[in-house]
């Protein structure tokens, strides 16, 4: 399977906060590292399309539809943009065709980025004064960083000499807006068979802060430059969780306190994309298996060319009384009734999913920006970052999910740990950890945003109130700055504290971190990830001073680290084997190298 890797090389320009550590700044967020998207598809065959061309990317995407375009550069998504006319959007950034940097070396160059191409229109029925146009609405930067100046975006008409010629150029708005642009297209050299337009982006490359949202791009005859002649209503955001507190928890701590964790309402967002007020009619269902746990309608009224959100019931406590399961998925359907517009339809209708599974997540799985912490030069400790959970009923800890975005390169060596506390020292709390694991290396999904599961090494049982999960950077500044994913829609900024000089600091950032304990029964690995965190194991263990390395393992040199992080020692190994004899008694992590790459780190116990 070929995958696209959507790198984006890390940006200087981050966001800070300044704690009260001195007044340093040591928590940060910046642009989105990578977007892995499995490639499945091929590049779509050529054809030739006539008018209307239509595409508001009310799809899941993550490419854009081939049957309109020819390229799939774009990012489908529903979550970058801020206000979109409808829901989903295409989204240009500074990547290649392969998702990878344009330039990793020279970051101040400017270069043509991004593509999103039309397949081939045929325009030869059409006269010059046909009115035939191109509208799209766009928005810079949208829930991510506005461009850098000098970046700006393109759009391009192929003329019936093959020649494409640019047609409009936008810079930075600023505004976070979305703009809507005309642009005629009943010029002669225009009117042919072959006819085609095309979005392109310039970007700095290797920054991540050149993001382009596009939406409704529409082309069609008889139509006044002048005038904005949208007419269509549509859905443009819904509610992504039925929780609050939570964005998604297990079922049984859920249904032991209902009224605490559901949200008191959702909501259905609508807009008029036309010129008059309307009454949008709306309805929407939730649903268990073939169970209908609520189903309502209302009406919107809205004006020309704005939204309005709609207030919605939630489910009341009393329906999930009938769920036996402990994971499950409710389904929901948000309609809207268009009678303004009954082409164009896609955008009448939102399907979301809600789950309940073995996990805490104060996330919706879809982050916008990365969040990190730098270690502070004055102190030679590590590094953490904690999130606040709550236990309903007594529960084991078994592992945890987290999305760590691959940078560049791939920081396949940032070693991490992970501790968990009953409470930290904060509000008069103290410090009282009861677990804590070490040596973890990222791994990676070729699925968009699917995050890694990893195992601890042994579950750990908690009683039903507060605990804290923390991410460990050790100490020696290896693992500085480890980006882990950060959704911004969900703000659970009072829940999470970091330490960087030995004490617990609020964090400032707002955002969730793509980071959850996963709790109950026994989970399975996929295979990906339990080939990442097992491995043919050094023996015997314990050993009384010889480390036998299995035969699949070549090795140039051992490193020994002691309980606390410490380099205890080298080794080379020979005829298959190393030596720990010059080391005392006690419990050691052995890490093989091999040329250029290393092995997980083992526990290993010297008799």
């Amino acid at each position: 399977m070929k995958l696209k890797i959507r790198h984006i090389l890390i940006s200087f320009f981050t966001i800070m906060a300044f704690t009260g550590s001195k007044g340093i700044a040591q928590e940060f967020v910046t642009g989105l590292p990578s977007r892995i998207i499995a490639d499945r598809q091929s590049v779509p065959p050529p054809v030739t399309l006539t008018l209307p061309f239509f595409d508001d990317f009310a799809y899941r995407g993550p490419y854009p539809d081939p049957a309109l375009w020819t390229s799939r550069d774009a990012y489908i998504n529903n979550h970058l943009a801020i206000a979109p006319v409808s829901w989903g959007v295409a989204t240009l950034d500074a990547l290649d065709e392969h998702g990878t940097p344009y330039d990793t070396a020279n970051r101040n160059a400017k270069v043509w980025a991004d593509t999103l191409m039309s397949h081939y229109i045929d325009l030869s029925s059409y006269q010059p004064g046909d009115n035939v146009v191109l509208s799209f609405y766009i928005q810079d930067g949208g829930a991510g960083f506005l461009p850098p100046s000098g970046d700006s975006i393109y759009v391009f008409f192929r003329n019936d000499n093959g020649i494409w010629e640019r047609m409009w150029r936008s810079g930075l708005q600023s505004t976070r807006d979305f703009v809507h642009v005309m642009i005629h297209a009943d010029d002669s050299r225009f009117l042919h068979k072959e006819f085609a337009f095309m979005f392109v982006n310039r970007a700095t490359k290797g920054l991540n802060n050149s993001q382009w949202h596009i939406d409704y791009v529409y082309m069609d005859a008889n139509r006044n430059i002048t005038t904005n002649d949208i007419n269509d209503l549509a859905i443009t955001d819904a509610s992504t969780t039925l929780l609050q507190r939570y964005h998604s928890m297990p079922f049984r701590h859920f249904i032991r306190n209902p009224s605490q964790y559901l949200a008191p309402s959702l909501h259905l967002t609508v807009r008029n994309n036309t010129g008059n007020s309307a009454v949008i009619p709306y309805s929407y269902t939730l649903t268990y298996n073939t169970q209908t746990l609520m189903q309502s309608n209302g009406n919107s009224n809205t004006t020309a060319q704005n939204a309005g959100t709609n207030s919605l019931d939630n489910i009341p406590a009393a329906a999930f009384g009938s769920i036996q399961a402990d994971t499950f998925t409710i389904n929901g359907t948000y309609n809207i009734t268009d009678a303004v517009n009954t082409q164009f339809t896609n955008n009448n209708t939102l399907r979301i999913p809600y789950h309940f599974g073995n996990y805490f997540a104060h996330d919706d799985g879809t982050p916008e920006l990365s969040y990190f912490v730098t270690m502070h030069q004055s102190y030679n400790i590590p590094a953490l970052t904690a999130v606040k959970y709550n236990l309903e009923v007594p529960d084991t800890i078994r592992g945890f999910s987290i999305l760590l975005p691959q940078e560049v390169p791939i920081p396949r060596n940032k070693e991490f740990g992970i501790r968990i506390y009953r409470d930290i020292a904060v509000n008069g709390g103290q410090d009282d950890e009861v677990y804590e694991e070490l040596y973890i290396y990222p791994q990676f999904n070729d699925t968009i945003f699917e995050m890694v599961h990893y195992k601890l090494e042994r579950p750990v049982a908690l009683p039903a109130g507060t605990f804290y999960m923390a991410l460990v950077q050790p100490a020696g500044g290896f693992s500085d700055s480890l980006f882990v994913g950060l959704d911004i829609s969900n703000d659970a900024t009072q829940e999470r504290y970091f330490s960087v000089v030995g004490s617990w600091e609020p964090s400032l950032l707002p955002g969730s971190l793509l980071f959850r304990p996963i709790v109950g029964p026994d989970f399975i690995l996929s295979a990906g990830e339990l080939a990442g965190q097992q491995q043919a194991a050094l023996f015997p263990n314990p050993t009384g001073g010889r480390l036998y390395i299995p035969g699949n393992m070549p090795a140039d040199k051992a490193v020994i680290y002691n309980s606390t992080g410490q380099v205890a020692g080298q080794a080379v190994p020979a005829d298959g084997s190393i030596d720990l004899a010059f080391l005392p008694p006690g419990i050691y992590y052995v890490q093989l190298l091999y040329r250029n790459s290393s092995y997980p780190v083992q526990k290993i116990v010297r008799e």
